[in-house]
């Protein structure tokens, strides 16, 4: 069996908005949440989403839910951690209660990563019950710079070997249990995310090609952009509406 679990329990403090940013609005009102989960929805191999989100939204996200989500797939909306890690922590004993065998796949993805698409999530699941582990990533571009003291450059890397790492991250279920119950609480404090554990514990993690569209609203400028990328898809969809209809 394959889960979604989506990743939405922060309260979008660099964003400055009234409301965390994953339930601000992009084009026709769906909230940033709504569109990250229309992909999950569509994808005929996810059989059952997990909705990890702050307490205090967690009853909004519900009516959320109810007024976008289609009542054929099962979503389970719950409250996370006060962090990744505890939020994927919250995700996996999600899973136990739910009985999944140590064999489903899990596909783990940020709230706020909208455009995600259902290639890439049907990509990373065949990676992953390949391999075991997976994530998206794209190859660096720009020149990345060490700087000691925040004021001066006192190195350069080899940009030919660096990746920029993306969601969706992907896992076998009984696999990744097991790296977060060998990694104890102050090692996870240092671990940026459930790949950097898999990583740390030796478990070899295939790439899989992500985009570059698919980038992770965190500034008001990543909002911006994204405003412009949803407003592009959406011209896209409806021309390639009209020339089905044309055709009809």
């Amino acid at each position: 069996m394959v889960y979604g679990a989506i990743l939405a329990g922060g309260t979008g403090s660099r964003m400055g908005a009234e409301i965390p940013k994953q339930f601000l609005a992009l084009q026709d009102g769906r909230p940033i949440l709504i569109r990250t989960l229309q992909p999950f929805l569509k994808c005929p191999q996810i059989e059952h989403i997990l909705l990890a989100v702050h307490a205090d939204w967690l009853a909004y996200t519900k009516r959320l839910l109810h007024q976008w989500a289609p009542k054929s797939v099962v979503v389970t909306c719950f409250v996370g951690g006060s962090d990744r890690n505890e939020t994927m922590g919250c995700i996996l004993q999600e899973m136990d209660r739910l009985c999944a065998a140590p064999d489903s796949i899990l596909v783990t993805h940020d709230g706020v990563r909208p455009f995600v698409t259902v290639d890439l999530l049907e990509r990373s699941i065949a990676a992953a019950r390949q391999y075991g582990a997976a994530i998206a990533a794209i190859p660096a571009v720009d020149t990345i710079a060490q700087s000691e003291d925040g004021l001066t450059v006192s190195g350069l890397l080899d940009r030919s070997k660096l990746i920029q790492v993306q969601t969706p991250q992907t896992f076998q279920f009984g696999l990744l249990r097991q790296m977060y119950r060998r990694t104890d609480a102050q090692q996870l404090v240092n671990m940026t995310d459930a790949g950097a554990i898999c990583v740390a514990q030796g478990q070899p993690v295939h790439l899989v090609t992500g985009s570059r569209l698919n980038l992770k609203i965190t500034t008001p400028e990543d909002l911006k952009m994204a405003e412009w990328i949803d407003h592009i898809m959406a011209d896209d969809e409806r021309h390639l509406q009209s020339g089905r209809s044309g055709k009809a």
